[in-house]
């Protein structure tokens, strides 16, 4: 095994357990990891066959599929780099990102296609589109064998985030350094003892995000890895997911905030009875609101909740802790805040939230953003992806939000995750999102996009009454626009361009506060 690399890891796993179940999809298809193992080697042979090599870039234009797990894992193998696509883009996206990545290849879904042959434009072409709806008969020719040349832990992969302007932009790590991330820095030793001694694994993940974006992405990679079995869902459906559950037995459920587990909860019914064998519910890429967090603790009362906070330029920051409106971090030593000269604050001052340690190298193609985002300070290497957080006396960090999307009002500062986390406690609301909004009097007042549950009205004096209860004035909401949906992407984040057109267009419902 070359120590740290991704393809790497894999195999050593599929070589201690190869008769375990890797992968188990929607229609009941399953793959061992000798069976996983073959089909990537047979992708990474069709790359080589086509001229992709090691740095060459391959998007990746699809949902989670069982196919697109074995993309993933012949890149890594044939040491391409997978470039994550949302395939929720339009072709202008796709054309910004197919430029900006460079990519020579693409594996995409059937009915992505069209949509990717028109983002190339007059740009450069790739010079070989796979299908992944018919991966099988494509790769039936090719050899299974594991013959490539060395590898190593220096070996990149890129992911894009949108990030809070929605524009895509690639962040570099390393193999070794991705490793670390998704064994937790225990490494894999404990996990291949185990795939030797057991023929069934203990865990069965089922991340419910799409694979595109890094913490499901993450998730998947950290399974495979460490000789779990994964349950791979196309989209989003929370009926599909509590079947699933109960179908596979499925021990640790991987969901995206609020966005998610509202309409978990919801599909589970007035008697909310969820599966048995759930032990843990993680959730990453979105965080759960405090009334949402109970409601998942209480109908699954055997299950451990646990909230992640991170970030694709960080990886895990920590684990929220219970109670409060605000989110606050605990749990990892490389996680702290520091002020404007990169110094580490003391407890009870206010900074940028940081991480050193397994960091990526840069953002592809963006020196400026790299220089910004990555910092040095006494020879101590951080990642500042642009959070406000405080030091706690108790050591814990409070998470205030994203600095760019800080609302300023008459010179106080109004964070909208804590709002947002406020108003979701109100029966009346499913959903919501808090933006600026422009003030004559004060520069800028505290907006708010609301998505009512079924059945319910909601009355911006109402919304208002809810927050007094738990919020000083100023971060009460002046101006309401009810929408019949809020649209997120399919991890469960905003869509920044949706909710920024909101914003701007209305209608909106004002008030005095």
């Amino acid at each position: 095994m070359t120590p740290g690399n991704l393809a790497s890891a894999f195999e050593a796993t599929a070589d201690a357990a190869p008769d375990r179940v890797a992968l188990v999809d929607r229609a009941g298809r399953h793959l061992t990891y000798d069976e996983l193992d073959a089909a990537a080697n047979r992708f990474a042979h069709h790359l080589a066959s086509h001229g992709v090599g090691r740095d060459d870039m391959v998007g990746m234009v699809a949902r989670n599929s069982i196919a697109w797990v074995v993309a993933f894992l012949g890149c890594l193998k044939q040491r391409a780099v997978p470039v994550n696509v949302n395939y929720r883009y339009v072709a202008t996206e796709l054309h910004e990102l197919f430029a900006d990545s460079g990519v020579v290849a693409l594996a995409v879904d059937a009915d992505l296609v069209e949509a990717c042959a028109k983002a190339v434009g007059d740009g450069p072409e790739p010079h070989h589109v796979l299908v992944l709806d018919d991966l099988d008969g494509t790769l039936a020719g090719e050899s299974a064998a594991r013959d490539f040349e060395p590898r190593s832990g220096d070996d990149v992969n890129i992911l894009y985030t949108g990030g809070t302007t929605g524009r895509p932009k690639g962040v570099v790590w390393r193999h070794a350094d991705t490793y670390a991330l998704v064994t937790s820095g225990k490494g894999n030793d404990t996990a291949l003892a185990d795939a030797r001694a057991n023929p069934t694994p203990a865990t069965v993940v089922f991340p419910t995000g799409p694979f595109v974006h890094s913490s499901s992405q993450w998730i998947l990679l950290g399974s495979l890895i460490g000789g779990r079995t994964v349950v791979v869902l196309d989209r989003f459906d929370p009926d599909a997911v509590w079947e699933l559950c109960v179908r596979e037995g499925v021990t640790m459920l991987a969901i995206t905030g609020d966005a998610m587990a509202r309409p978990l909860l919801d599909a589970l019914g007035p008697d909310r009875t969820a599966p048995p064998s759930i032990r843990m519910v993680s959730s990453s890429g979105g965080v759960l609101s405090p009334a949402v967090k109970a409601e998942l603790a209480a109908a699954l009362p055997d299950a451990l909740v646990v909230d992640t906070v991170g970030a694709t330029e960080t990886g895990a920051l920590g684990t929220s802790t219970p109670g409060g409106t605000e989110l606050r971090v605990s749990g990892a030593a490389d996680t702290i805040v520091v002020d404007e000269s990169g110094r580490p604050v003391v407890p009870g001052e206010t900074g940028m939230l940081a991480k050193s340690g397994h960091i990526p190298l840069r953002y592809h193609n963006d020196p400026e953003k790299t220089a910004r985002t990555f910092v040095s300070h006494d020879g101590v290497r951080y990642a500042i992806p642009g959070d406000v957080a405080r030091l706690e006396l108790d050591g814990t960090i409070t998470v205030l939000g994203r600095q760019s999307s800080c609302i300023n009002t008459g010179g106080e500062k109004v964070y909208p995750n804590e709002v947002e986390s406020v108003l979701k406690e109100s029966p009346a609301i499913d959903d919501c999102l808090v933006v600026a909004r422009p003030d004559a009097r004060w520069g800028q007042a505290v907006g708010v996009i609301v998505q009512p549950r079924a059945g319910r009205r909601v009355t911006l004096e109402d919304v208002q009454a809810h927050a007094r209860t738990t919020l000083a004035g100023y971060k009460v909401p002046r101006a309401m626009c009810v929408v019949p949906h809020i649209e997120r992407q399919p991890s469960g984040k905003p869509d920044h361009r949706w909710a920024t057109a909101i914003a701007e267009t209305g209608p909106w419902i004002e008030g005095a506060e």
